[in-house]
């Protein structure tokens, strides 16, 4: 259960569900569901991409900390151990970004996303791949990259409606959108 939690269930099975069912929230408006979904989904993989590369560029070459499984020669191995470093967790840095976003998104997901990220970081540790500090650190890196998203969607959101408008309101004086002379 741990391997399958760890491995496989966020990547090849939590992530397309939760993809396709932002398509449809159970909404009677299907372009504000496939909206919604497409910001979800956009939100993402901005999430994944900062902390990705955050946490592989420049954490885990700060630190170099080699993994438990490496460094004590009695941890026994229920996965294959990878000879990366430790600090921090990349899995717990993606699935707390991810639940960081869903839970801002879709609010009523909240208690699932954030089971499933607690199960998560567990089972990094109980792998042998992880030490605790590395899974905090991987949540704490994952959680600033969520709000980091969320805040750079409202700004974008805000910087677009502001376009928006500025765009109606010279419209509705009656000049033209467009400077350019209009070819004869």
């Amino acid at each position: 259960m741990i391997l399958f939690l760890s491995m496989y269930f966020l990547w090849n099975f939590l992530a397309p569900i939760m993809a396709g069912g932002s398509v449809d929230d159970g909404s009677r408006n299907l372009s504000k569901a496939m909206k919604k979904g497409t910001v979800f989904v956009l939100m993402v993989l901005a999430g994944l991409g900062i902390g990705e590369s955050f946490n592989h560029q420049i954490f885990k070459p700060l630190f170099e900390r080699v993994r438990p499984c490496n460094a004590l020669s009695e941890v026994n191995l229920l996965a294959p151990c990878n000879h990366s470093y430790s600090m921090a967790s990349s899995h717990v840095v993606n699935v707390a970004a991810l639940a960081v976003i869903m839970s801002y998104v879709y609010p009523g997901f909240s208690p699932v996303i954030c089971t499933i990220a607690i199960l998560v970081g567990y089972s990094r540790i109980y792998l042998g791949v992880h030490y605790p500090s590395d899974v905090a650190a991987g949540a704490f890196i994952g959680i600033i990259c969520g709000r980091s998203t969320i805040f750079l969607k409202q700004k974008f959101t805000d910087w677009l409606l502001w376009r928006m408008r500025e765009n109606q309101i010279s419209c509705s004086a009656g000049t033209p959108a467009s400077t350019e002379p209009v070819p004869t």
